[in-house]
């Protein structure tokens, strides 16, 4: 009957590491996946769990490799591609509506959670686990601070028919101050067989409430005929 330390002798140690950090790496990629699941984001639970495994599979084997070649490797190899793949992968993530640009923050997620499997990977447990605190406190913590004391403008896409007359883009550009908008970007197209005059604007609108009223103010100008917003 084998007795517990000769138990311990005949299992590999670095099966032990190898099971112990996929293992971590997977719980903490868990963690930051349970909150973008909760948010309801692209990357949730099962993404960034398998990227932060993956991540430190991939680094795990960088040292493998070169520590049992017969030449001289580079251990660092193959875990520096990781950055330069994951930034591919965090690229997808990113989506361009309009003149909305949303997904960074998932991209950045993705990013940060390839380093904490490449740190677990490394061994570097005490800053993988504290990366992971940190980025669910910035993720937790610091999204309802950014909506209460920052103002938040919404992006939109707005064309406008109107009449061919004076002053007519001064009127509207007067409208988007009194709704505190910004006007991004501006293209107009004139016909003069219909008497049209096509506004293409990309807006910024200092508060969410305020879009139903600048829609309806514009709406009702003589001069406009049609709105449309995107």
């Amino acid at each position: 009957m084998l007795d517990f330390k000769q138990l311990l002798a005949l299992i590999d140690v670095s099966a032990i590491q190898t099971v112990v950090k996929i293992t971590l790496a997977v719980v903490l990629g868990s963690m930051i996946g349970l909150e973008r699941e909760a948010r309801q984001r692209q990357a949730g639970l099962r993404t960034h769990a398998v990227l932060c495994m993956g991540s430190a599979l991939m680094t795990m084997l960088s040292f493998y490799i070169a520590d049992n070649s017969l030449m001289q490797a580079d251990r660092g190899r193959i875990a520096a591609q990781i950055v330069t793949g994951i930034g591919f992968l965090g690229a997808g993530a990113i989506l361009r509506t309009g003149v909305s640009v949303i997904g960074l923050t998932t991209a950045a997620c993705i990013w940060s959670t390839a380093g904490i499997g490449m740190a677990v990977g490394s061994g570097f447990y005490f800053g993988a686990c504290f990366t992971t605190i940190m980025m669910l406190v910035v993720l937790r913590i610091l999204s309802p601070l950014e909506t209460r004391f920052f103002k938040q403008r919404s992006k939109h896409t707005l064309t406008i028919h109107t009449e061919l007359g004076e002053n007519t883009i001064e009127k509207i550009l007067e409208i988007f101050k009194k709704f505190d908008t910004i006007c991004l970007q501006l293209s107009s197209t004139k016909c003069f067989k219909t008497n049209v005059l096509e506004l293409k604007t990309d807006i910024h609108i200092g508060d969410r409430n305020l879009m139903i009223p600048l829609f309806s103010e514009l709406t009702k100008q003589d001069y406009v005929k049609e709105v449309h917003l995107s």
